[in-house]
């Protein structure tokens, strides 16, 4: 699945071949075949996937009660999750196909469903940011706080003098202001 999801996010989906993907496994075209049915199902299941670990990820937000800890945690889970587990090897920044191209691959059925998954857990940060400042435009500081969080992996990199911990600190610190009222 890792050398699937590197394949398509730096090749694209449409170059990208079962076998490509079983060789850069150290697999057979055959036993890639036994697991997934096709290139379409693997590209499903790593993106439902990955939603799956974001959303274990956001559990602190959600288990806080303090509209400002659940902004807290969930920056601080957006930034764990692009930064510790969707780009280990911190590639991203060189990455040509993102999430809505790949998706553009998937059956209409799945991309839709792959599609509420993420709409979900935008609107979770959006409800946090409405039930912080009712006088805000919840949705554009709510994708301001999004945006900002999801390409930290395209700047930054573990030889950057900033610690994840220091990142994590100021993008609370922004994302806390920036919905704060004055």
């Amino acid at each position: 699945m890792r050398e699937a999801a590197a394949l398509f996010y730096v090749k694209g989906f449409a170059p990208t071949t079962m076998r490509t993907i079983a060789t850069a496994a150290g697999l057979t075209p055959g036993a890639l075949y036994w697991h997934f049915t096709s290139k379409e199902s693997i590209l499903y299941a790593i993106l439902t996937g990955q939603s799956a670990v974001y959303d274990r990820t956001l559990e602190p937000a959600r288990r806080a009660t303090d509209p400002l800890d659940k902004l807290c945690h969930f920056v601080r889970a957006m930034i764990v999750w692009q930064v510790d587990l969707v780009d280990p090897a911190h590639s991203l920044a060189t990455i040509p196909f993102g999430l809505n191209h790949l998706l553009q691959s998937l059956p209409p059925a799945q991309r839709e469903h792959v599609q509420s998954l993420v709409l979900a857990h935008h609107n979770e940060l959006i409800q946090i940011v409405a039930d912080l400042n009712s006088s805000l435009d919840s949705k554009i500081a709510g994708y301001a706080i999004l945006n900002m969080c999801e390409y930290v992996v395209n700047w930054w990199k573990p030889d950057d003098p900033r610690a994840v911990e220091d990142l994590i600190e100021a993008h609370q610190d922004l994302a806390v202001r920036m919905v704060s009222t004055t």
